[in-house]
């Protein structure tokens, strides 16, 4: 059941896969899949999965039927079955669902990379740091925010 959150929640986290669109159909899978585990034969697990389908139902039951998210799903281009390729680029070829597209699924910008440096920040000036040179710093934060490229 772990799975099933971990899953969702990196697929809407971060800095891709952040359009409206994508709300409703993770809320509908994560549904299904609470669905499919009340169906199953997890006797002690079955107060626990109810309790958390109700809850998700409860607080996201006012969503599935909005307007403004039926129509961010149903202008991005990932939802679309009748266009084959699922690169926003193909949205240049039609205009009008372009501009619907913007209009409904234009992301908001995310906190959490610039939370995630001042944070990196703050554990380089600690009690310890805190005589660091400007310039030594600087290399400091530049290596720790980019150590995936050079693990």
């Amino acid at each position: 059941m772990n799975d099933i959150f971990n899953k969702q929640n990196r697929s809407t986290q971060g800095e891709h896969n952040i359009y409206i669109g994508y709300l409703l159909p993770t809320i509908t899978e994560i549904m299904l899949k609470f669905e499919k585990l009340e169906n199953s034969h997890m006797c002690y697990c079955q107060p626990l999965i109810t309790s958390l389908h109700e809850g998700v139902n409860k607080r996201f039951e006012e969503h599935l039927n909005d307007e403004f998210l039926i129509i961010a799903v149903t202008s991005h281009q990932f939802f679309i079955t009748a266009i084959p390729t699922k690169k926003l680029e193909t949205l240049n070829l039609t205009p009008t669902l372009k501009k619907v597209f913007i209009k409904y699924n234009t992301p908001l910008p995310s906190s959490a990379p610039v939370e995630h440096v001042f944070n990196i920040g703050g554990a380089i000036l600690s009690k310890k740091g805190g005589r660091l040179s400007d310039e030594h710093f600087e290399k400091t934060m530049l290596l720790k925010c980019n150590k995936i490229f050079w693990k």
